[in-house]
């Protein structure tokens, strides 16, 4: 059986104005105006998303697996409304949803990079109007789809296609990131 993991990067979402802002203070960073009311809406279409293919592809598990310190209320529901869609708790590690996965969606996640040292491939939803100037190196690895897009690719996965991390992908990572065989010393 076929298994997608949404990792979410949607923490952003669950802020209100004063919080967005006082988080920019801690963090000394200078995000978009209403960057979080982006998130919001990019974190409702998702899940929307994933209930229209949970209903479409029975036949295929959805792990939700919201970001660290992310309310799981929406989350939850869903997965309460649906066979398929399991919500993963929060003493299991990410690499090990990451290697029942045979599909990784996400939106703007750092997690693009340990998806691509796992060989798996990661596809960034278009879920919300994005400026991605604002994002770190790691958005030169994010593949961005649209809802028809990702139900193409569930398609041919339920037809046995591997998704795997592009060739030329892997190359700029390895480029990228600089290898060692001890993470210690990394």
């Amino acid at each position: 059986k076929k298994t997608v993991l949404l990792a979410s990067d949607f923490k952003l979402a669950d802020y209100n104005d004063k919080e967005f802002l006082s988080f920019q203070k801690m963090y000394k960073v200078n995000l978009p105006e209403n960057l979080h009311g982006t998130y919001r809406e990019g974190k409702i279409t998702a899940l929307e998303w994933i209930k229209r293919f949970a209903i479409k592809y029975s036949h295929i598990d959805f792990i939700l697996r919201p970001h660290p310190g992310e309310d799981r209320t929406l989350y939850e529901q869903l997965a309460g409304e649906h066979l398929n869609i399991q919500l993963s708790l929060p003493n299991i590690s990410y690499a090990d949803d990451l290697s029942k996965a045979d599909l990784v969606l996400s939106f703007t996640s750092t997690s693009v990079l340990e998806v691509i040292a796992a060989n798996r491939f990661m596809i960034s939803m278009k879920v919300a109007h994005l400026d991605t100037s604002f994002l770190s190196q790691h958005r030169e690895f994010l593949t961005w789809c649209d809802f028809d897009e990702i139900d193409d690719i569930l398609v041919e996965m339920t037809k046995g296609k591997e998704f795997l991390t592009p060739v030329e992908l892997r190359k700029k990572f390895n480029r990228y990131i600089k290898q060692y065989p001890d993470v210690c010393v990394n």
